[in-house]
């Protein structure tokens, strides 16, 4: 499209130019009769067929106005913190250690001769407990402090103790004395059945006493565990 030109009485050479649509001569103005490249403004000289004002402004930067409104809050904002450098993660304080339990004697009367054998035949886990400790047993000698009463844990397995724990345990705790718990020392384990050999009963058990935060003395010789 032709440009849109001035009132045609106050025509330039520059707007003659654009009028005649800006015809180039054949001539490369570019480069000088010696192949030496000229200067850009002599080239547009030559185009113009008159000397022509020059174009070029040069700005004066420290007398540029200073920023206003959010771009002189931007100007005066604080730089960004670069992100802090990685530390080595502190390590959680260790866990209070549990001292040593007490080794103890354990008193005769705690043993039950001779439990039925008739037990391992008892599915549920709370009427084994009752059948391993029917008759009641008598007293029991204390080491602490009395009343003393025993839980005799024979014939339970790994798997069912802690269900007639969570039954008989904190009523016998109520009595304000101490608890004798009986898991036996595995002699006598029948190896055709869902016992464990080996005190993993008893491991089980005392495991169980220290998740539960109860004070405890290890009976002298295995099998048996004291509360007080």
């Amino acid at each position: 499209p032709t440009p849109l030109l001035p009132n045609p009485t106050s025509f330039t050479p520059f707007q003659e130019w654009l009028q005649s649509g800006c015809a180039v001569p054949t001539n490369d103005y570019w480069f000088n009769p010696d192949q030496s490249q000229r200067d850009p403004q002599a080239v547009y000289d030559a185009l113009c067929r008159d000397s022509a004002p020059q174009v070029v402004k040069t700005v004066d930067v420290a007398a540029a106005p200073a920023p206003t409104g959010w771009a002189a809050v931007a100007a005066k904002a604080p730089p960004i913190p670069p992100p802090p450098l990685p530390t080595a993660q502190t390590a959680p304080p260790p866990a209070p250690s549990r001292s040593a339990p007490k080794i103890v004697p354990i008193a005769p009367e705690v043993w039950n001769a001779n439990p039925s054998p008739s037990c391992y035949n008892i599915p549920d886990p709370l009427a084994r407990y009752t059948a391993v400790n029917t008759p009641p047993h008598g007293p029991i000698t204390p080491t602490f402090s009395s009343p003393c009463v025993k839980i005799d844990l024979h014939y339970q397995s790994q798997s069912t103790f802690s269900t007639v724990l969570d039954s008989v345990l904190p009523p016998a705790l109520k009595l304000g004395g101490e608890v004798w718990i009986i898991t036996g020392r595995g002699n006598h384990v029948n190896s055709n059945s869902f016992q464990q050999r080996g005190g993993i009963l008893f491991e089980a058990v005392k495991s169980y006493v220290e998740e539960h935060n109860h004070r405890y003395a290890l009976g002298k010789g295995g099998g048996a565990i004291l509360l007080y």
